[in-house]
């Protein structure tokens, strides 16, 4: 058995996991792509709908949205990826390889979860990726937690958090797992990609020992798109490690799932023998949601049918992590943990949406809101609620609760789902480690801003004439004296929110890494397409001797650390 697959959580954990050593979780970004091929083929062999319908597995998802009627996203669908870490799905010859059900690895996580988007028109397609270890309001039924757990609970769990917390409505949900994945490699007769460099993760099993452009087997795939601790070797200086865990992993299977697609098309989408068993080889292992028929696919395929998958835009949400891979909530340790971070999300999520999210527009003074404090510091809640008045909003009210740790991630509570609009509109005057959320408000608010350690109330915005009068005057010898000259009321308001801005900057703070970028480049070291002149005859192990694979073996004692 696995490391990985032996410190599988059991389904319905709870809280109680975090007690226990962090698992190195399995995961599966790539069966995403096999839901879009999976589409693709249904296009081609329309006659054997009925069969593939009665194979696929239909599941009641709830809190499900019908797809807009009118405006710019008429008819618009987004349809919910997530690859599964569930081993009771997979069939015995294969579930040793990855811990199985009898042996009690039961632990239900999303461990890849992507939305695609699917816009009639405009023609467009695009993808976001939502890092499992963010940590989101509600991501459990009224608890806190990792979006990843959300599927403990089921898919329509899974669905509500992303709608209530990221305000991304779901029309469709799909759900693969390992088996899914290695059956469309062995159709295809595996996989080429190049190798800048040969790499290795003693955890997912991957192990391309040269570099070049090189076939892939079922196994060897998966475990390329499992890897998280992956070291790359560079001649000189021996097996580097990689170090970019989760985060990076996301980027290398972006490109990962443009080879996958453009290799499927290669082989000729259309060839009813190849179609048919590659249909027959995923409809069994693919989950779908009670409403999602193949006929559903085939209108979706009209749409994509002549996409490039090198020309779909692919983004993650940035995200904050914390350093010390040991994120305490309420007296428990949840590990590896990223917080949402602002404004890169709200600004990812509206380029991934193609306009504006609601309530981007709508006039604060008509939005009431409170601020309860999160940190235990009640001048610092005072502090918030001045600076929301500043900004337009009706401050109805403060309050104070309990810290739930040394790092407080701030939350934008809305009232109710009419009401998330009014969320959006509050949350894009903030700044740093805070989510948004549903729930219930102090003082009846519309909105309430639980503060946090790592964010800030952005300052109002102030006329360029305004701003010409300031003048900032620093006498002679002087650091501790500062006048402003009189320029009305918001002008010296705005000074000053940007003074204490620059001395809280350096107070003692709880210290998270800088936001992540929502389309990070490709290491140079990452596998990528093969160029085509090499795609011909790609490299195996067929040519290697035993020395020569253990020459780039890394040894048993390399370091790795906790990403």
């Amino acid at each position: 058995m696995s490391s990985e697959a032996a410190g599988a959580e059991p389904a319905g954990a709870g809280k109680a996991k975090s007690k226990q050593k962090k698992a190195h979780p399995v995961v599966f970004w790539a069966g995403v792509a096999i839901v879009l091929l999976v589409l693709i083929i249904f296009g081609s062999v329309a006659g054997y709908l009925q069969y593939t319908n009665s194979e696929i597995h239909h599941v009641n998802v709830k809190n499900l949205q019908t797809a807009p009627v009118k405006g710019a996203d008429a008819n618009t669908e987004n349809i919910l990826l997530v690859g599964s870490t569930s081993r009771c799905a997979l069939n015995g010859k294969q579930s040793g390889a990855f811990g199985s059900c009898a042996a009690g690895v039961t632990g239900i996580n999303a461990d890849v979860i992507m939305v695609v988007r699917v816009n009639p028109n405009t023609n467009r397609i695009s993808l976001i990726s939502i890092p499992r270890d963010s940590f989101l309001i509600n991501a459990r039924p009224n608890q806190n937690d990792k979006i990843d757990s959300a599927l403990v609970y089921g898919p329509s769990q899974l669905v509500l958090a992303l709608e209530q917390d990221l305000g991304i409505s779901i029309q469709h949900f799909a759900e693969l797992n390992f088996d899914s994945f290695q059956n469309v490699v062995k159709s295809l007769g595996g996989l080429s990609m190049w190798f800048p460099d040969p790499v290795k993760d003693a955890y997912s099993g991957l192990n391309v020992p040269v570099s070049g452009c090189y076939k892939l087997g079922a196994f060897q795939a998966l475990a390329l798109v499992r890897a998280r601790h992956m070291y790359y070797y560079v001649k000189g200086q021996g097996w580097l490690y990689d170090g970019s865990g989760d985060l990076g992993r996301i980027v290398r299977v972006h490109e990962f799932l443009r080879v996958l697609a453009s290799q499927v098309i290669h082989h000729g989408i259309g060839s009813f023998t190849y179609d048919n068993a590659l249909v027959q080889d995923v409809a069994p292992q693919l989950t779908v949601d009670q409403g999602f028929t193949p006929h559903d696919m085939i209108d979706l395929i009209t749409q994509m049918r002549h996409v490039d998958p090198y020309r779909i835009p692919e983004s993650t949400m940035p995200v904050m992590n914390d350093p010390t891979y040991s994120y305490m909530y309420q007296g428990y340790n949840y590990g590896n943990v990223v917080f949402a971070s602002e404004p890169q999300d709200l600004e990812s999520i509206t380029s991934w949406l193609g306009h504006k999210v609601p309530g981007a527009t709508l006039n604060p003074k008509k939005i009431t809101v409170s601020v309860l404090g999160g940190i235990g510091d009640p001048a610092e809640t005072a502090q918030v609620a001045t600076q929301l008045k500043d900004l337009g909003f009706d401050v109805v009210g403060t309050g104070e609760q309990t810290p739930v740790g040394p790092v407080v991630e701030a939350s934008v509570l809305y009232k109710n789902s009419a009401l998330m609009p009014d969320g959006n509109r509050v949350l894009a005057g903030l700044s740093g480690a805070v989510a948004m959320g549903q729930g219930k408000t102090l003082d009846n608010a519309d909105v309430t801003v639980v503060t946090g350690t790592n964010f800030s109330v952005d300052s109002p915005k102030v006329a360029t004439s305004t701003l010409a009068k300031l003048t900032l005057k620093v006498p002679a010898g002087s650091l501790g004296t500062v006048k402003l000259a009189s320029a009305g009321k918001s002008g010296q308001q705005a000074l000053m929110q940007l003074l204490s801005a620059v001395l809280d900057s350096s107070s003692s703070v709880p210290y998270l890494d800088p936001p992540t970028s929502a389309t990070a480049p490709l290491p140079p070291y990452d596998p990528r397409a093969c160029p085509a002149k090499d795609l011909q005859s790609p490299s195996s192990y067929a040519h290697l001797s035993k020395s020569e694979i253990a020459k780039t073996t890394p040894p048993k004692t390399a370091k790795k650390t906790k990403k």
